[in-house]
């Protein structure tokens, strides 16, 4: 699915990327976007 598709672009991307709070906030809203979107 694309949210399946979404999320594991993310993760290589926030792996990618230097860790810093920028990207983990972001990889977490995201998740909570979906998880959101999951409970619907």
């Amino acid at each position: 699915s694309s949210t399946s598709f979404s999320i594991n672009r993310n993760k290589k991307f926030h792996f990618i990327q230097p860790l810093n709070f920028q990207n983990l906030i972001e990889f977490d809203n995201h998740l909570n976007e979906v998880i959101l979107q999951i409970i619907k």
